[in-house]
């Protein structure tokens, strides 16, 4: 408050009270320590976002570039069963098929049994759909793909088939009549592409 004192003329004292306007409490000493607390609070939480989102992303990124929906690269025989139950057919002792009526994941195995890839496509009508990855699955259409993770390091073709191969990403797409029928999974031989591709697709 601050007071202003004025003689009329009787000459009588006049005594006005007035508070102190937002501009001046402004610009005492607390209001810049409020604002310099809240500037340093902000800064705090931002940095705390920061790694959880780093941390989000480094996750998403190593469960990408090493699993395919519930089969991980390097699983043994007795894993995959565990998680898919006993194959529908064995094309020798290094590939095996599982058909979940009608969604059919093919495993291969190298000489220590280990799994080092694995695929996925759907039979016609069936109800059971493949596995997703980096937001892709079974029916999505050539455009929308390469709008998604970009050009392919390879492209193969054969009449209306093609392959768009991406190694980096441990991704090959299968495509019929421009549209995704099969997926096949492999380790990513450069994890850093994977880790910067999640980190765009998760930002809002």
């Amino acid at each position: 408050m601050t007071e202003e004192i004025r003689v009329d003329a009787d000459g009588r004292r006049i005594v006005r009270r007035r508070r102190k306007s937002r501009s001046q409490s402004r610009t005492g000493i607390r209001y810049w320590l409020r604002s310099q607390q809240a500037a340093t609070a902000l800064l705090a939480a931002m940095l705390v976002m920061s790694v959880v989102y780093a941390g989000l992303v480094a996750r998403s990124a190593y469960v990408a570039s090493t699993a395919y929906g519930p089969i991980s690269m390097g699983m043994t025989a007795d894993q995959v069963i565990a998680a898919l139950g006993q194959p529908t057919e064995r094309e020798g002792p290094a590939r095996w098929v599982f058909n979940n009526n009608g969604e059919v994941t093919r495993i291969a195995f190298d000489d220590q049994g280990k799994v080092i890839e694995a695929s996925c496509t759907q039979l016609p009508g069936t109800l059971e759909r493949c596995p997703t990855t980096l937001g892709l699955d079974v029916g999505t259409n050539e455009r929308d793909l390469k709008l998604k993770i970009g050009a392919p390091d390879r492209e193969t073709r054969r009449g209306h088939s093609k392959m768009l191969h991406y190694p980096e990403l441990g991704l090959t797409f299968h495509l019929e009549r421009g549209e995704v029928v099969v997926i096949q999974f492999a380790a990513a031989s450069n994890p850093t592409r994977l880790v910067q591709l999640m980190g765009w697709m998760l930002i809002p």
